[in-house]
Formats: structure tokens, C-alpha cells, sequence
């Protein structure tokens, strides 16, 4: 069957008759402007004009995309559903419960988290008979005819430029700027989109989503590919294609957890599920999979447990993270690969490729994050164990580690204050902890200005000084001095704006919010 094609001038969807189709673009033609593009012409990619459009008077077109065009089957109407709800892989306890709530929207697309966000989550399932089950939310068995329905299908054209924006964009935003450049290689990741279109649904949900940060209209793109990289994946699980100990699974699941994070329209335990999920997932491949050996699967899995560790810090700040703090008890299993080092020439600074922190530091900081909750008083012995545990830590990554040139000593040094920077942030939420009542204690007080000086020597506004809005809005919400609630409000406000992410906005809600003022 003829593929439709973008007309050059109308922008309307054509056929092709008997003759042979044009050969592809350039690269360079894919990924310039949007006129470019459609004109088959070279772009130099400057912004917001472009030579070639400037030089031929024509509009310029960098943030709208051509109508996506619906297949003969699609609708438009409310009666477009999203992904049905429960799905279980049977037959052995290794096995997962995958599952995800079912609602109405419009225009084939997944509404707002609140109405019908597709949560997954993996957990251990009873022994079952050999058999699929496929219910919905209330447990009644339906037909699986019933499963899918209509959605607008993204065209080929766009589906390759989100991509290439992954690769370019989100890459460079999602990886620590110190981290090893073996790090940036997804030479690994990438071999496997040919074989698993689920995973390259999953690549362009996400890259559709960051760009969405910034160009609102891609966010219906970004749920499109989301629901159908869901679907994709579900119906590998019904069919038995997958186990759980897959590489590829992974993947997709802590893409799925990025997607969620970035909204900014989510909750603020947004992706949630999806972390359970992935710390699952790990469950699964240290007992039935193969230990990851080549340095692109070592780095493959520390990235991937470092997202989780990373985004479970924010979510525990949250208001309700009562689904993952059951399954901490787990992260336990992201140790060995978060200790592991796939690049010889790493050192400390370089071997971690989002945290930038040692594991014994974002662990200890979960445990805290956990038990500091304001209807739970610390008790004393937790206190004086997890103080004790703090204070060693400190004096452990004070010294700088050994460097070669300057360049090093920079990077060293970054890394050790940022170690600290999370080590006062989290005394600063155990003592508040236990002074609720008592918040200008001497002790917070000198411990946030300890904060304050370590964060007025770091730049927040690039795209990566998201990694500070964790200590940053831990500070503020104990932050009495008003010079001090002006200094971390700025910092937070230059995260949201050169981050625009989802939930860098509703972490800086939330601190603020947590005590009237």
C-alpha cells in the first residue's frame, strides 16, 4: 500500500501513484526547520530564521508541525478510551502484575494523570494457572477484543525526528554533566529499536514530552506514542514474548517514569508506578537474568537504577508516597549496580551517570525521606542512628578526591560539595523532624546557611541544576530568615525555568507549601 506523503506547498496528505517515491532527505534536511523540511531543502538550523528561508522571503517554521493524519478507522469522539486497565503474567512467582486504570478521552488522546494516566506497576503475583487474565479495574474479566481501540497514529516523519531529539536533547539533559562520555554513547540502547518498536514508541513518548516543556503542542504526540508504546508492551506480556529479565523492558519503563516526571500537568507522586515498577523489574533480573557483563550493559543498568534512586528522592518529598515507600526494601538491589564501574578510566566523579553522588548517600537520604514525615515523628534511637550514619558519611567525602590537572580538581571539588549539599539537607529533614515545633532551633539555623553558601557557588540556571532542587527545596521549606526565603526562591525559580520540568514545579509547590508562613 502507497504511504501518504506532505505535500511541499499544501501541507495536505497526497498518494503516490505509480511512480517511485523521492529518496529521503538529508539528516541535516530532517533535522532543520520545519519549511526546510518540507521544501527538501539543506537548513542551516539557525534560529528563529534560517538562512535558505531568509534568503527566499518564505515564513520560517521551527515550533508547528504538519496535521497528523488519522487512519480510516480512527475517531474523534469522547468514545476513544485509553488502555485498559489490569493485565497478569502467570505461572511463576517471578512473574509480574502489570497494570493500568482505564478512562475516557477525547481525540484518541490519554487525558490528565487525575482521570486515566496509564500507571504500571510490577509486583510479585501468586502462582496462577498457565493462563492470561485480563481484567478491569473493579476485577470482572472482559474480552481482550475489547482492549484497543482507535488513537491517531503519529506519522513516520515525526516519529524519526523525536529521535533524533532524544539524541541530541535529551541525552545531554538527562546525564550528569561530569559523567563519563561512555555515558552519552546509546550506541547499546539503540541497537535494539529495530527489534522492539515498543522501545522506540517509548523513546519518541518521552523525547515528545520534553519538547512539550517548551512547546506545549507536542503534548498530545507525547501521550499518543505513551499509550501506544503501552499498549505495544502489554501485548508482548499477554502474548509471553517478554519475562521481565529483558534489557529492552527496562528501558521502556523508566522511560515511561521520565515521561511522567517531565509533565506539568502531573501529580505530584507522577511516575510513581513506574518506579515500583522498574525496582521490580531489577527484582526479576537478579533471579532469573543474565548478569550484565559488556561495559554498555553495566552502564546501561547504573543509568537506569540512578533514575530510579533520583526521581524516588522527589517523589518521597511529596505528599503521598505510600506505594513506594512499601517497596524500598528493594533499592537494596540497585547497590551492586550503582557501585559498578563499566568504564575503566571512570573515577569517582565521572563513574556516576545522573546522581553524581555515592550510593551510600542517596540510600541513606531515602531511608530519612521515608520516616520524616510530619504525622510521624522521628523516634530517638532512629535519630541517633541516622545521624550517626550522616555525620560519617560527611567526614568520609570532605577531603577532594586525588586529580591530574585543573580541570579535575573543578570537577572533584563540584563533587564533593554536592555530596555535602545533600548530607546538610538531610540533617536539615531529620532535625526538623524531631524540632517540629521548633523550627529556628541553633542547629537548623547553622546548617542552612551551611546549604546557602554551597549553593550560592552553583549555577542553577543550565538545564542540569534540576540535581539541586532537591537539597535546594528541602532548605527552603525550614528557611525562616526572609534574605534566605528570597535566595532559595530564586534558585528554585531558575531550576523551573531552565529545567521546565514537571516536577522540579510541583517539588517547588510543595516545599513552599509545607508550612504556612
Amino acid at each position: 500500500m502507497a504511504m501518504p506523503i506532505c505535500g511541499a506547498k499544501t501541507g495536505e496528505a497526497v498518494r503516490t501513484t505509480g511512480r517511485q517515491r523521492r529518496p529521503p532527505p538529508q539528516l541535516r534536511t530532517k533535522t532543520g526547520c520545519l519549511t526546510c523540511r518540507q521544501r527538501r531543502k539543506k537548513c542551516d538550523e539557525r534560529k528563529p530564521r534560517c538562512v535558505s528561508c531568509t534568503r527566499n522571503a518564505i515564513d520560517c517554521r521551527w515550533g508547528e508541525k504538519p496535521s497528523i493524519r488519522h487512519s480510516n478507522t480512527s475517531t474523534t469522539s469522547d468514545s476513544t478510551s485509553s488502555p485498559p486497565s489490569c493485565f497478569l503474567m502467570a505461572n511463576s512467582p517471578d512473574f509480574i502484575h502489570l497494570y493500568s486504570e482505564t478512562g475516557k478521552q477525547p481525540d484518541g488522546v490519554v487525558s490528565s494523570p487525575q482521570h486515566s494516566v496509564s500507571h504500571d506497576r510490577l509486583s510479585d503475583s501468586p502462582t496462577l494457572e498457565r493462563s492470561t487474565v485480563l481484567c478491569q479495574s473493579d476485577g470482572n474479566p472482559f474480552h481482550l477484543s475489547d482492549q484497543l481501540s482507535p488513537f491517531t497514529r503519529p506519522s513516520e516523519d515525526e516519529h524519526y525526528l523525536m529521535l533524533v531529539y532524544f539524541q541530541r536533547e535529551v541525552i545531554p539533559a538527562t546525564t550528569h554533566m561530569h559523567a563519563h562520555p561512555g555515558y552519552f554513547d546509546y550506541s547499546y540502547q539503540f541497537s535494539w529499536i529495530s527489534k522492539y518498536p515498543q522501545l522506540s514508541t517509548a523513546i519518541s513518548a518521552s523525547a515528545a514530552m520534553h519538547l512539550s516543556m517548551t512547546q506545549p503542542s507536542y503534548r498530545n504526540l507525547a501521550l499518543n506514542y505513551y499509550s501506544s508504546a503501552i499498549r505495544a508492551l502489554r501485548q508482548m506480556i499477554l502474548e509471553d514474548v517478554v519475562d521481565g529479565t529483558e534489557d529492552f523492558v527496562l528501558g521502556t519503563v523508566i522511560l515511561f517514569d521520565l515521561l511522567e516526571r517531565w509533565r506539568l500537568d502531573g501529580l505530584p507522586n507522577a511516575g510513581e508506578q513506574h518506579l515500583v515498577t522498574a525496582l521490580q523489574l531489577f527484582k526479576v533480573r537478579r533471579c532469573r537474568g543474565p548478569i550484565a557483563q559488556t561495559s554498555a550493559q553495566v552502564a546501561f543498568e547504573r543509568l537506569c537504577a540512578e533514575s530510579i534512586l533520583y526521581h524516588s528522592a522527589h517523589i518521597l518529598l511529596s505528599s503521598d508516597h505510600s506505594i513506594l515507600k512499601s517497596h524500598l526494601s528493594l533499592i537494596r538491589e540497585l547497590k551492586d549496580t550503582c557501585e559498578a564501574v563499566p568504564f575503566a578510566d571512570s573515577n569517582v566523579w565521572s563513574a556516576s551517570p545522573t546522581l553524581g553522588l555515592p550510593f551510600a548517600v542517596i540510600e541513606l537520604i531515602l531511608q530519612i525521606a521515608v520516616v520524616c514525615r510530619p504525622s510521624s515523628p522521628v523516634l530517638v534511637e532512629v535519630f541517633g542512628s541516622f545521624w550517626q550514619q550522616l555525620n560519617d558519611l560527611d567526614v568520609a567525602h570532605r577531603s577532594l578526591p586525588p586529580t591530574k590537572n585543573r580541570d579535575d580538581e573543578i570537577r572533584a571539588q563540584s563533587y564533593t560539595s554536592t555530596t555535602r549539599l545533600y548530607l546538610i539537607a538531610a540533617k536539615v529533614l531529620l532535625l526538623d523532624s524531631v524540632l517540629q515545633e521548633h523550627v529556628s532551633a541553633p542547629e537548623i539555623r547553622t546548617l542552612v546557611q551551611d546549604g546557602l553558601h554551597i549553593l550560592g557557588m552553583v549555577d542553577t540556571s543550565i538545564p542540569f541544576g534540576r540535581f539541586y532542587c532537591w537539597p535546594c527545596s528541602v532548605l527552603r521549606s525550614v528557611a525562616e530568615r526572609e534574605a534566605d526565603v528570597i535566595f532559595l526562591d530564586e534558585k528554585l525559580a531558575s531550576i523551573e525555568n531552565a529545567s521546565q520540568c514537571g516536577y522540579t514545579r510541583r517539588l517547588m509547590r510543595e516545599c513552599k507549601n509545607s508550612r504556612s508562613r
